[in-house]
């Protein structure tokens, strides 16, 4: 049984048959006063039967017509009501606001923090235990200028009422000290926290990328079986690349514009990847169910085999790439660009498959045969044909 069907169908099920039999319910009690509920007018009507009743006038036609194609009425339209896609009808209807409340949280997650500067006098060195030093008796050096004794007045204050003072640095100090270090609280000017900077526009949020020239599956062949446009059950895989005990599935995305990534589910739908025009559900999703197929297919054969699966943006750009690089790491897909995807926080697709060594023929022939996978004997077969073609004339 399907599990995720079943979560799918059971609300559009629930709601219909309440409305449709309450509705039925309503129409027999006001016509005929029969409660189709009730289990005494169930047993009149099947003793009404049984001693030969006969149907007679439109009223009681009506009601026998009716009653026998309740049943098949309902069922015909359950039917034709399972299959509508409501949840694309309800993302298409709140499209806006869904995107809106997306591209908020993004902006969140980037605004810088501001830090206010902290003030000198809490990171200046501590003063001296005993204050500045008193000035001894000794004579000054030959060299230096004589020190003038200070007003009576200055000599008898306390030393705790004794101001140093000293210059403020010229604004062209390259440090712009503002304060000094034996300055008091009033000499101490307030520093301006920066200004937080202004939100970036969704176009100019991705700096422009230098396109990468890379071969895939030239790649994946230096050490890999590859077969490339491979099937599996109704989903395809642009390349699936044998290793020597881990079979590589890889996906090419090229999708064009900025997506804005997203691999929490709505509910209990697939999660969607947003662009400022439309939406679709995550190739990280969809990649993640191939996977988990070809993990089954593997299993029934016996074939003790790892999965790694990876994506690869060919085109477009995928504006929150940094956020979400821990959630694919999470959830085990290795998300990389080429050609000119993007962004530019991803590596590219020769940085990210793996370092792998060649299979032996025996684990790829049980691998092509679980997996069914003859891609890459029919291009073969396609080759040879070309080649054996002779020309006209």
């Amino acid at each position: 049984m399907d599990t995720k069907k079943l979560k799918q169908n059971a609300p559009v099920f629930i709601l219909w048959t309440l409305v449709y039999w309450g509705y039925i319910h309503y129409f027999f009690s006001v016509n005929w006063n029969f409660h189709i509920f009730s289990v005494k007018d169930w047993r009149f009507f099947s003793q009404q039967w049984a001693q030969g009743w006969v149907v007679e006038g439109a009223d009681q036609w009506t009601f026998i017509l009716v009653a026998m194609a309740a049943i098949p009425v309902w069922y015909i339209v359950l039917k034709l009501l399972l299959p509508i896609p409501y949840r694309k009808i309800f993302e298409d209807l709140f499209f806006d606001s869904i995107y809106k409340k997306k591209m908020a949280q993004l902006h969140n997650t980037e605004k810088a923090a501001v830090k206010k500067r902290p003030s000198y006098r809490d990171v200046r060195p501590k003063e001296l235990a005993h204050g500045l030093a008193t000035p001894t008796e000794k004579e000054p050096p030959a060299d230096m200028p004589p020190v003038h004794p200070q007003p009576a007045a200055a000599q008898s204050a306390p030393m705790a009422e004794r101001k140093l003072s000293v210059p403020v640095p010229a604004p062209s100090d390259p440090f712009h000290l503002q304060d000094s270090l034996y300055s008091d609280e009033e000499h101490t000017e307030n520093v301006a926290a920066p200004e937080a900077e202004p939100v970036v526009p969704f176009e100019n949020m991705e700096t422009e990328i230098q396109p990468l020239s890379e071969d895939l599956a030239k790649i994946m062949q230096a050490n890999c079986e590859v077969f490339s446009n491979v099937a599996v059950k109704d989903a395809k895989v642009s390349f699936v690349a044998v290793g020597k005990k881990t079979v590589y599935l890889c996906q090419v995305d090229d999708a064009e514009g900025d997506w804005l990534a997203d691999e929490d589910p709505f509910g209990s739908e697939a999660p969607l990847w947003f662009s400022d025009r439309s939406h679709r559900v995550s190739p990280v999703f969809e990649l993640l169910k191939i996977q988990a197929d070809v993990e089954s297919l593997l299993k029934k054969q016996h074939i003790e085999a790892a999965c790694q699966s990876l994506l690869v943006k060919t085109q477009g750009v995928i504006i929150n790439a940094e956020e979400m690089l821990s959630k694919w790491k999470n959830v085990g897909v290795i998300v990389c660009r080429s050609q000119n995807g993007g962004s530019a926080a991803l590596a590219s697709f020769t940085d990210s498959f793996p370092d792998e060594t060649a299979p032996t023929q025996a684990f790829v022939k049980k691998v092509k045969d679980a997996l069914h996978l003859t891609a890459k004997k029919a291009a073969a077969k396609g080759d040879s044909a070309k080649r054996t073609k002779k020309p006209k004339g």
